[in-house]
């Protein structure tokens, strides 16, 4: 399928849109001026679909007649999404607005990346990206101990041979605590 160009792409969003709006406001006035015609939740259910026709249908109408800007600031946020488990997509953050852009320029990009955005004002259609700056590297610090609490554990210290079997490496056994414990009067390992 053919990529449409930015302006085909509003034109065909105010085609889509539009109908839809006006179709979904003329339901729900005949709704509200018939009598035998009230269902209150698909009123409620009507009215929200207008709205949501209506704000893209009005968005891509607006940018119609207007000419694109250009937006230009350092990006603070980039991320994928699914659209539909169809699709993916691509965007980027820049000066508090959303942008969806084409994967070439989006791997091409990172956070704190200067660009400038050539867009329509209204629906955010994208019609270029052009990085202009980039911040250099910073370099990594020296090494500092973790600020955060480091755990500490008690652990036995336990010869290789006796690891299987409890016994601590002079031939007492482990206490709870992990502390070595002098062996039982009588055994082989108690000095006597």
């Amino acid at each position: 399928m053919r990529e449409l160009s930015p302006r085909g792409r509003l034109l065909r969003d105010a085609a889509i849109y539009t109908p839809l709006f006006l179709g979904c406001l003329g339901l729900l006035l005949w709704m509200t001026l018939d009598p035998g015609a009230r269902a209150v939740v698909g009123m409620i259910l009507l009215a929200g679909m207008a709205f949501l026709f209506g704000y893209q249908s009005l968005q891509s109408l607006r940018d119609l007649r207007e000419q694109p800007l250009t937006i230009t600031g350092p990006i603070t946020r980039r991320w994928t999404k699914r659209d539909a488990f169809v699709s993916k997509s691509y965007y980027i953050t820049v000066e508090r607005a959303i942008y969806r852009i084409p994967v070439q320029v989006y791997l091409d990009l990172l956070v704190k990346d200067g660009v400038a955005i050539v867009a329509y004002p209204h629906t955010g259609t994208v019609l270029s990206v052009e990085r202009v700056s980039r911040p250099e590297p910073e370099e990594p610090a020296a090494s500092q101990p973790s600020k955060s609490r480091m755990r500490t554990l008690r652990t036995a210290r336990l010869s290789a041979p006796a690891r299987g079997t409890g016994q601590a490496a002079s031939g007492g056994t482990v206490g709870p605590a992990g502390d070595e414990q002098a062996p039982p009067p009588g055994s082989a390992g108690h000095p006597s």
